[in-house]
């Protein structure tokens, strides 16, 4: 397998041909099996409580955690349209399970008490994955007045399909009842998916509208403009609540939203086949939510150039800082980046294939008395090649720690690493990248010197902070790391207060591509 910036973002073309050629196959009209992973893209995280609803305060230790998995199907191997499929998984039960002496690693989903309900089909090549209950949208499962309570939701893109999935999360597990929600023709590979629920604007000057909606993002568009869809939540018939918003300067990536401002941020990605991409101007996205009563949105786009600090930047997942900070105030942003040879760009008119290093950024966002945003940038630091996904964890005070500043996780995967970078210091904490094997290593085995730890090319990621347990004497943190290439899921276990410190847990669940 070549790399995944190569294949999973493959050109239509491909894709097409990848199609074409699966279809002289039998194996294109098989349905997606419900007994494994297969390249896992999309990852999401649910708390729920012992009937199947959203975690509360009230709850306590009797929540548990569903890890929510799409598998894309990258291979064709089965059906060529929904091929892909949604899994929701008990994480608790998954890491009970295989802490159990002689517990098999990777852990099979067929393991009594990991799955639940069966996993759904879904579009193949599937993207990000988000949920939306009360703890996304506050007020979501309660539904509008007069009608009935709405059912938590799980979103999913299918790139094959051009469609979002809306998939039902009952206590007995995922469903999917004509759930596909068909996106714009003329836009390409349907990516990311945020949801964005408040009230805009939250302030004086119009009556605030409230609004829940989810943000798509395009990897391709005619012409290499940048696009969006807001798909309306309280509207269930296909297209019917979408609306796109042409945000201009290149195609999307990711999109992450802050409800404290009412803010989408919005990265870009280079589009290889565009001569007209801005090859000295890659650039982060941002624009209000205003008034989405009339149609419009309010708030001028506006951008922050990149390459004044990095040339040959591409920017990819990004993700908010989740730290208490004051009302109304914006969060520091964390983006990886990919940094290709912007030299060499110029002369050809496009991006190069490969990439020469990965970069995480942090910044601050200072806005202006005339709404202009300045960056104030924090951090710019070396990662490996293949930056694709990045996610924040907050860390609270504890009885002997005061609050700090989030710890910072991201994908590397044409290099096959995760780094962990701690915002309260400004430093790298580690980069868990290839197998050392010592007394001390809490891999699971085989651990072979030199093979990727976390196996080849990890893609998805999801974070969560947790109490203190039977087995955590004090708060930790739980990391949730797939590998696109080994179909399976690593789950970690850290220390927030000693970050540098090895995973004192470590468990793998899915079953290992042959």
């Amino acid at each position: 397998m070549t790399r995944l910036s190569k294949k999973l973002l493959a050109a239509p073309a491909l894709l097409a041909a990848a199609a074409l050629g699966a279809c002289g196959d039998r194996a294109s009209f098989i349905d997606p099996p419900g007994d494994r992973l297969f390249f896992p893209t999309g990852m999401a995280l649910r708390r729920v409580n012992a009937a199947g609803g959203t975690c509360r305060p009230a709850d306590g230790a009797a929540c548990r955690t569903h890890l929510l998995v799409a598998s894309s199907n990258f291979d064709l191997a089965f059906s060529a349209t929904e091929g892909g499929t949604l899994a929701v998984i008990d994480a608790d039960a998954a890491v009970e399970a295989a802490s159990q002496p002689g517990a098999t690693s990777p852990l099979p989903l067929t393991t009594a008490g990991v799955l639940v309900g069966a996993p759904v089909p879904v579009g193949s090549y599937a993207g990000e994955v988000a949920v939306v209950d009360d703890s996304t949208c506050p007020g979501w499962e309660d539904g509008i007045p007069g009608q009935p309570p709405n059912t938590p939701e799980a979103l999913v893109t299918s790139r094959q399909l051009g469609s979002l999935y809306r998939v039902a999360l009952g206590s007995d597990g995922p469903s999917c009842r004509n759930c596909a929600v068909k996106l714009n023709t003329a836009l390409a590979d349907p990516f990311g998916v945020t949801v964005a629920c408040g009230s805009f604007p939250p302030s004086a000057g119009l009556a605030p509208q409230p609004r829940r909606d989810a943000w798509v993002t395009y990897l391709r568009a005619p012409q290499s403009l940048g696009w969006l869809t807001r798909v309306d939540l309280d509207v269930h018939a296909p297209l019917a609540g979408n609306t796109d918003v042409n945000i201009g300067r290149v195609s999307t990536h990711s999109s992450a939203y802050d409800p404290s401002t009412t803010r989408l941020y919005v990265s870009p990605r280079f589009d290889t086949n565009a001569s007209s991409a801005p090859l000295r101007s890659l650039q982060l996205g941002r624009f209000d939510l205003s008034d989405t009563s009339t149609g419009t949105f309010g708030g001028a786009l506006q951008a922050i150039d990149l390459t004044s600090v990095l040339r040959g930047a591409e920017p990819r997942g990004l993700a908010l800082s989740r730290g208490p900070r004051a009302p109304g105030t914006a969060p520091r942003l964390f983006m990886g980046l990919r940094v290709f040879d912007a030299t060499l760009a110029s002369q050809l008119g496009v991006r190069p294939s490969g990439d020469l290093a990965g970069a995480l950024v942090a910044f601050d966002t200072v806005t202006g008395p005339d709404e202009a945003i300045t960056p104030r940038f924090a951090a710019i630091l070396p990662i490996d090649r293949g930056a694709t996904v990045v996610r924040t964890v907050e860390r609270l005070a504890t009885a002997t720690e005061p609050a700090k500043r989030d710890l910072v996780f991201a994908t590397a995967t044409d290099d096959s690493s995760l780094l962990v970078y701690d915002d309260e210091v400004g430093k790298v904490a580690q980069v868990i990248a290839f197998c050392q094997p010592t007394e001390n290593d809490p891999t699971p085995g085989p651990c072979q010197a030199g093979r990727p730890r976390l196996g080849l090319q990890p893609f998805g990621l999801a974070v969560e902070a947790r109490a203190a347990d039977a087995l955590h004497p004090a708060p930790y943190v739980r990391v949730y790391v797939g590998s696109f290439d080994r179909n399976w899921v690593n789950i970690l276990d850290m220390d927030p207060a000693n970050p540098q410190a090895p995973p004192s847990g470590w468990w793998r669940i899915g079953q290992e591509r042959p």
